[in-house]
């Protein structure tokens, strides 16, 4: 894989990618992720850090960051939907979407 070509929010080697987005979930707002299809890619773990900032700071943000894992060779699309849970889906702030190519012995080969 050319890890020039990988959108700057994704990081992978050949068995693990990690998609990284800037969120605040003093808002209310948080990231859920969805996948197309199963039995491709699967996430292994998931983490919100905030930022290392000085305590008087209220409300300031961090970043989420999703952990994955190619397990079969094929294609998957993975969304990811900036919203306040209690507002639905529909309501939805911001969008992000990965197809992300697993190959032979789960091998991430390209994510776009």
């Amino acid at each position: 894989m050319n890890m020039n070509q990988l959108p700057e929010e994704c990081q992978a080697d050949d068995e693990e990618l990690s998609i990284t987005l800037k969120e605040n979930p003093t808002t209310g707002y948080t990231w859920k992720c969805s996948m197309d299809r199963i039995g491709i890619l699967e996430l292994e773990s998931d983490e919100y850090k905030g930022e290392d900032i000085s305590e008087t700071l209220i409300g300031a943000g961090g970043e989420h960051s999703w952990y994955f894992k190619g397990i079969s060779k094929g294609h998957v699309a993975v969304d990811f939907l900036y919203y306040r849970p209690w507002e639905g889906e529909n309501s939805a702030t911001d969008r992000k979407s990965y197809t992300i190519q697993v190959g032979e012995n789960g091998k991430i080969e390209s994510v776009i």
